[in-house]
């Protein structure tokens, strides 16, 4: 990284320019594609990877705008990447990406801008599904009210519309009205 100090006109090196354009032009940098450090060497990801399984446990794979940029990076922590915050990052890249939405438990479009982002980013909608949308119904899909999937609870089953029931999950995710099986709540497997 090409930094001003100040050279006092004895024992220096050759790693001193004029200018910081010529630092530049003599050592040119590569962008850092995270927030965090890379894995040092850079290790490059597997050819069109994203996915977790082409990394380490506790990397994931960056992809940015160029080869240089596109490379296995340490993960920050145990954050469940489908979790984090969308992040469009920094640069001038302007690449189309999806995310998953906790609010709304679905995949969305974003432009990334090809440096800093998060692992929340993904190259495809079905790469974003295939991480992270939840379906706890045994058959079909969850019933969605504009879009989103509508949450029931025990206290309000009523909530789902004639055809679907009322499916407790672990969690307000996994809580969902599911499609019917049968015309009684006594099927198997509902």
């Amino acid at each position: 990284m090409c930094e001003p100090f100040i050279y006092f006109g004895s024992a220096g090196n050759r790693n001193n320019f004029h200018s910081l354009h010529d630092c530049q032009q003599q050592c040119p940098e590569s962008p850092n594609p995270c927030p965090h450090a890379p894995i040092i060497p850079a290790t490059p990801c597997a050819t069109g990877s994203t996915v977790s399984g082409s990394c380490g446990t506790n990397q994931y794979c960056h992809a940015g705008q160029s080869p240089s940029t596109t490379m296995m990076v340490n993960r920050p922590g145990s954050v469940d990447r489908c979790s984090q915050p969308v992040v469009a990052g920094i640069g001038s890249a302007n690449l189309q990406r999806w995310y998953f939405n906790s609010y709304t438990q679905q995949c969305q479009q974003f432009i990334y801008n090809g440096l800093q982002g998060n692992e929340n980013n993904f190259l495809t909608q079905q790469e974003c599904q295939n991480a992270c949308v939840v379906n706890p119904c045994s058959r079909g899909v969850p019933y969605q009210n504009q879009g989103v999937n509508l949450q029931c609870t025990a206290l309000n089953q009523a909530i789902c519309p004639t055809g679907y029931y009322c499916h407790i999950g672990a969690d307000s995710r996994t809580s969902v009205c599911c499609q019917t099986l049968g015309n009684s709540r006594c099927t198997r497997n509902q």
